[in-house]
């Protein structure tokens, strides 16, 4: 139940002013500790006012969710804080269900654990990471794909700008990221890395600035090693052109400002030609929205894709699956109709699915009376029927 409030972003007080003022704040804080037991028609007055399913008030939890902390300059309220965290351990959950109903055998592919405490240390993390997973030194397709290939659950939730990213351990061996829906494709991919890098940190920094910056450092050489970047610019430059960034970041799939900060990280340019290149990107407001777009996919669908494959093997119901992951079952605006869509007719009374069917033989009637080939399909037929009734 506290679950299910903070996800929604509700306070006691408020959830309840929902309910009517029907029981106070102390009576619902009493089923949040699990101190006295609710009834079914609360429950379900609950849920309603929450809109989520009662059904879910009643499941154990499916996994301990171990977050890292929000950055250390997040803008973010706590309790919007609180929200974020609280719909991601429930997605969380029932990716992780599906999974082992579906996948029962699969494991996910072991993070290396390693210690992190210079840029240097956070280098070579990235490389042993990508040796790890045999990604070799060129460009990373897709890293959401990549990580959930790799037994990790990625969350995407649409949020303000000042939300960034989390990351968390969850049943102690699998890895989750949270990231935010409403940045660029290029900086969602960043924030991934950079989350990635706070995993692989066996250790914590006194720090939290100290941290941060090592996990961006990871997260800049994980998506571009430093030998590949020494190949893209040489060893040593007086200065980096707007437009070569720009070729860059579509080849690799990193914002042309972090390729600045990798340069000068690397000394492939000096401290003033790096203060020069910050002040033209903000001078130009391509600090918030570069000119040169990245035109690579960072979407998760591995949920999408197990509540699917559950909904068409009869593992969950329509109803579950609509109130879990409404993409597989609501088609959206434009898209093509489902494949299963005679599974519904079959559901439906009889006197309705003969309504639908009549109104959609009206609506290709006009089809058959015009259509030539309809008109030369069906006198093939005719004849061999013919044919048929004289042998």
């Amino acid at each position: 139940m506290r679950q299910a409030r903070l996800a929604a972003g509700l306070t006691l007080d408020e959830v309840v002013e929902l309910l009517g003022g029907s029981i106070t704040k102390a009576g619902i804080s009493k089923y949040e500790l699990g101190k006295s037991t609710p009834t079914a028609d609360f429950l379900t007055r609950f849920a309603c006012a929450l809109g989520v399913r009662a059904s879910q008030f009643i499941e154990e939890p499916g996994a301990s969710v171990v977050w890292i902390a929000f950055r250390k300059h997040c803008r973010l309220p706590v309790r919007e804080q609180t929200r974020i965290q609280a719909f991601a351990e429930r997605r969380i959950e029932l990716e992780l269900w599906l999974r082992s109903v579906l996948c029962p055998a699969e494991r996910p592919q072991a993070v290396p654990r390693l210690a992190v405490t210079t840029p240097a240390q956070a280098e070579r993390a990235a490389e042993r990471v990508r040796d790890s997973w045999k990604l070799g030194e060129g460009p990373i397709p897709a890293a959401t794909t990549l990580l959930e290939d790799r037994g990790a659950v990625v969350v995407a939730v649409a949020e303000p700008r000042e939300f960034d990213g989390l990351s968390a351990w969850v049943n102690e061996d699998v890895p989750a990221f949270v990231v935010n829906a409403s940045m660029s494709t290029d900086r969602r991919r960043y924030d991934l890395a950079h989350e990635l890098g706070h995993l692989v940190a066996k250790n914590r920094m006194p720090d939290a600035k100290a941290e941060e910056d090592l996990a961006h450092r990871f997260a800049a050489a994980f998506l571009v090693p430093a030998e590949s970047v020494r190949t893209e610019l040489g060893a040593r430059r007086r200065t980096l052109d707007v437009q070569e960034l720009g070729l860059l970041k579509r080849k690799w799939g990193m914002s042309m400002r972090a390729w600045v900060r990798r340069a000068r990280d690397l000394e492939i340019i000096g401290p003033g030609q790096y203060q020069t290149l910050e002040v033209l990107f903000r001078s130009r407001g391509w600090h918030h929205s570069e000119p040169v777009p990245f035109e690579g996919e960072e979407e998760p669908k591995r949920f999408r894709l197990l509540a699917h494959r559950a909904l068409a093997e009869g593992v969950v119901s329509e109803a579950w699956a609509e109130a879990a992951c409404p993409e597989a079952v609501t088609p959206k605006s434009g898209a093509e109709e489902p494949m299963y869509e005679s599974l519904r007719l079959a559901r439906l009374a009889t006197h309705e699915r003969h309504s639908i069917l009549a109104d959609a033989a009206d609506a290709v009637a006009a089809d058959y009376a015009t259509d030539a080939e309809f008109a030369d399909w069906e006198a093939a037929d005719l004849d061999g029927a013919a044919d048929d009734a004289a042998g």
